[in-house]
């Protein structure tokens, strides 16, 4: 499976803002993560409420405990393109989750609405400085066409 190694200032900060509500900075995209069931009409409302100017991306994270760990139900915002996503899977979501539910230095899994389950770990006394591990398969429905940049041809996945 693979595994994506993040620096432990990836997560900037943890915050409660309400009752089981954690708003959660990343590098790039901030999460609230709320435990419990939600839908589209509550992760705009909700959005709106936290969402701070200099937000260039937002996730809605609506998390529950399960039998192996944690599920994520996410909706993603992206400023750009002023869109809100209903992932099928979320990466930074995961790490937002397992660090708002306190999960933070053994290994959490966290179920994915595709089914696949992502792993998230937290190595604060590696040699490396302290890492953040990500790791889990990644599974494409569909397909896309992906241009990485101008100097590359563009290809299908």
């Amino acid at each position: 499976q693979p595994t994506l190694l993040l620096p432990h200032s990836f997560v900037q900060s943890v915050q409660e803002v309400e009752i089981h509500m954690r708003l959660v900075r990343l590098k790039g995209i901030t999460h609230l993560c709320v435990e419990g069931e939600g839908n589209e009409a509550l992760a705009c409302v909700l959005r709106q409420k936290y969402l701070s100017t200099q937000d260039t991306a937002f996730g809605l994270m609506f998390v529950k405990k399960d039998s192996l760990g944690l599920s994520i139900d996410p909706y993603v915002w992206v400023k750009d393109t002023n869109t809100v996503y209903h992932e099928t899977a979320c990466g930074s979501g995961s790490i937002a989750a397992a660090f708002a539910c306190g999960s933070t230095y053994a290994p959490t899994s966290v179920g994915q609405p595709t089914g696949e389950r992502y792993v998230v770990s937290s190595h604060p006394s590696l040699p490396s400085a302290g890492e953040i591990s990500l790791s889990g398969a990644v599974v494409y429905f569909g397909e896309r066409l992906v241009t990485l940049d101008t100097a590359y041809s563009s290809f299908h996945l």
